[in-house]
């Protein structure tokens, strides 16, 4: 399991949608990543020089791969001297939002 479903299925539990039907679930998890997908693309292209996000975003792809997801990733990480921080940052800020959006 690649890295953004482990995150998906971990924010899916903690908010106890694990229990929900599968088809409920399955549409929940691909919101969840697609909201988390667009907001690390955003958190990238902005912390990326000026001069690379072009190139960058043209290797985004509506219905990327996991391979494709995980070699994008990689590139952002080598080119973003504090990808970690930032990807953790993005990560938690949608888990707290999903979350306190699951409470009301």
């Amino acid at each position: 399991m690649e890295p953004l479903q482990q995150f998906t299925e971990t924010i899916m539990k903690q908010a106890k949608l694990d229990t929900l039907p599968a088809e409920v679930q399955a549409s929940l998890r691909e919101q969840l990543e697609a909201q988390v997908t667009r907001r690390l693309g955003a958190v990238i292209i902005a912390a990326l020089p000026a001069g690379e996000r072009d190139a960058f975003v043209s290797k985004i792809e509506e219905n990327m791969s996991s391979e494709q997801r995980t070699a994008l990733m990689e590139e952002a990480a080598k080119r973003i001297p504090n990808f970690q921080q930032l990807l953790e940052k993005t990560l938690e800020d949608v888990a707290v939002e999903f979350l306190s959006n699951m409470k009301q």
